[in-house]
């Protein structure tokens, strides 16, 4: 009996390679992704502490130096916040990008997988019709007579 060979064994290799490569990617990006999550997260809880600290203190009163010092300040919280949600932004479309790519892999893959089975299947049928053929050829040799068969004597 012939041993199956499936003639894309190197692409699907080659496929499953890349997708091991995607998934580390893709939990990298999904890394960075909560990283900059959590980074918006913290300075938007400070942004809160702060203007709750700064409604206190105005309400027992301020200065015009305080008030110059509190508005700088928050207009670069502001602005700080802002950078984190465009870095929130960019993370999460690196995430979608290999999730994407991690998929269209899967995808192929599971294609490979099918063609493999169905490849594999039809190599089984033709040995099983071969054997078959080779029994057929067996046994109609030993009916024409062409062998000693048992309970024969040879050259009987």
């Amino acid at each position: 009996m012939r041993q199956f060979v499936f003639a894309l064994e190197s692409l699907f290799q080659v496929k499953q390679t890349v997708r091991d490569k995607l998934q580390a990617e893709y939990a990298a990006a999904q890394a960075a992704l909560a990283e900059a999550e959590d980074e918006k997260a913290r300075l938007d809880r400070t942004l809160a502490e702060e203007s709750g600290r700064y409604a206190r203190k105005a309400r027992t009163g301020t200065t015009i130096g305080d008030f110059e010092a509190h508005a700088i300040y928050f207009e670069e919280l502001q602005r700080m916040i802002s950078a984190a949600g465009r870095r929130v932004d960019r993370a999460r479309e690196e995430a979608v990008r290999r999730q994407t790519a991690l998929v269209e892999v899967h995808k192929e893959i599971k294609v490979l997988e099918k063609l493999r089975r169905k490849r594999h299947l039809e190599h089984r049928a033709e040995e099983a019709r071969r054997e078959l053929g080779v029994r057929e050829d067996i046994l109609s040799f030993h009916m024409a007579g062409g062998a000693d068969t048992p309970g024969r004597p040879a050259g009987s």
